[in-house]
């Protein structure tokens, strides 16, 4: 590889593009997320020591401003990464050539459920000596397993009604904010904890 290109790699230009393409996108926590990894050669080779799959998930935070006179908050997105896996792959890609690397692995049972603004995606990432690698997301829809469902389940038994999600940032926890209009109760769930 010239020295120019090298430089391109580096920023991406050309470089291999990689892509999680998922069997199923809709999952429950501690269910095996499975797929293919696509990876497709750039304009040059260039070799692939490892592939990540990293699992992401978005969390809105609080942020102090100033707004004049006073302190104001404001909601910002974050991205939390919630656990990373490691496919050894050891492999040169050729320009325009596909490769097609078959994963499964478990989905950790403290995954977010996809409720609210909530999302989740996997992010595929190629290591590749000093090169950028360009990726596609994979999302996910995470639904209440069972156990979850039977919590669901008799809240609204009793009368209460799911009123907004909440994503406690520092904890990274998802709250549930369950009210009962006729008795004007409310129930926090975290829902992480729903799974041990």
């Amino acid at each position: 590889m010239s020295f120019f290109s090298k430089a391109l790699a580096r920023l991406g230009i050309g470089a291999a593009r990689v892509e999680a393409i998922l069997e199923n996108g809709t999952l429950q926590p501690g269910q095996d997320v499975s797929g293919i990894i696509k990876v497709t050669g750039g304009q040059f080779s260039q070799k692939v020591n490892k592939i990540e799959l990293l699992i992401w998930s978005n969390y809105i935070a609080e942020e102090e401003y100033d707004c004049g006179q006073q302190v104001c908050l404001r909601e910002i997105e974050k991205h939390h990464e919630l656990t990373r896996y490691e496919l050894v792959a050891d492999f040169t890609t050729q320009p325009g050539v596909i490769n097609n690397i078959p994963f499964c692995f478990p989905l950790p049972l403290s995954t977010p459920l996809s409720l609210g603004r909530s999302k989740i995606w996997i992010s595929p990432r190629l290591d590749i000596d000093y090169s950028l690698d360009k990726s596609d997301e994979g999302y996910l829809t995470i639904e209440p397993n069972s156990l979850q469902n039977s919590v669901f389940n008799a809240l609204t038994a009793l009368g209460f009604v799911m009123n907004k999600v909440k994503r406690a940032h520092r904890l990274y926890h998802r709250c549930l904010l369950f009210k009962n209009l006729s008795v004007k109760h409310k129930v926090v769930i975290l829902v992480n904890n729903l799974m041990s």
